[in-house]
């Protein structure tokens, strides 16, 4: 697997570095972590 995270967010080759399962688990990451802080971040999805 290539290197996924980068100072511009999360990159990788579709259904090869990067597929649904990962992305979904990826989500569910970042929404828990960012559940138990007080501030509610702006997270930007997009290409």
């Amino acid at each position: 697997m290539t290197k996924l995270f980068g100072t511009n967010g999360v990159r990788g080759v579709v259904n090869q570095d990067m597929n649904s399962e990962l992305a979904l688990n990826l989500g569910k990451a970042i929404g828990t972590y960012y559940a138990k802080k007080k501030e509610r971040p702006c997270i930007a999805i997009g290409t």
